[in-house]
């Protein structure tokens, strides 16, 4: 789950390089393996599962790097 929650969180970097806004983290659908970035603290359904962005493990100097917002 986390390398698929990692996927998401790096094509969202590459498809949204110009204007970065911090997300809070994936939610992962376990029934389709399939997930979306999010920005508000979420209400999740029974097959749902959040990952904060800190779980994934993802080094502070590539955030750095692709300039993220924080709101």
């Amino acid at each position: 789950m986390i390398k698929i929650a990692r996927d998401i969180f790096f094509e969202y970097i590459i498809i949204n390089s110009n204007n970065l806004i911090q997300p809070k983290g994936i939610i992962l659908n376990t029934n389709t393996k399939k997930g979306r970035v999010i920005f508000k603290i979420p209400t999740l359904l029974p097959h749902e599962h959040f990952i904060k962005l800190e779980h994934l493990k993802i080094r502070s100097l590539k955030l750095k790097k692709h300039r993220l917002i924080n709101f």
